[in-house]
């Protein structure tokens, strides 16, 4: 659980926290809450699951909103910005830990 996650939740002790939201970018403390899979309940509720929205109204959010933000905004969906050179995945396995860093001073 991230430090930000940690501290909020500290914040709200004894009493109940419920945060609604779909989700924006995987980044930030709804993603680290949501990822690190401890210290809260977590529901997902894709709309497609929610009988009174119909799949023609998904449909036309989908056609108006793009495949991007409707996976999100829709789908519950942690999707990578449009605009980042690199995927999250691959920067964190850029910091695995057990690698030994290159040396390129002789000693």
């Amino acid at each position: 659980m991230s430090g930000e996650s940690q501290d909020r939740k500290a914040a709200l002790a004894p009493h109940p926290a419920y945060d609604l939201s779909t989700p924006f970018g995987s980044r930030g403390w709804w993603f680290d809450s949501w990822r690190s899979g401890s210290g809260w309940e977590r529901y997902e509720v894709p709309a497609s699951e929610v009988p009174r929205i119909s799949p023609e109204f998904l449909q036309e959010e989908r056609e108006t909103l793009g495949s991007w933000f409707f996976a999100q905004e829709y789908e519950c969906r942690f999707m990578e910005s449009e605009t980042q050179a690199f995927r999250r995945e691959d920067v964190e396995a850029a910091f695995e830990q057990g690698v030994e860093p290159w040396s390129f001073l002789k000693g």
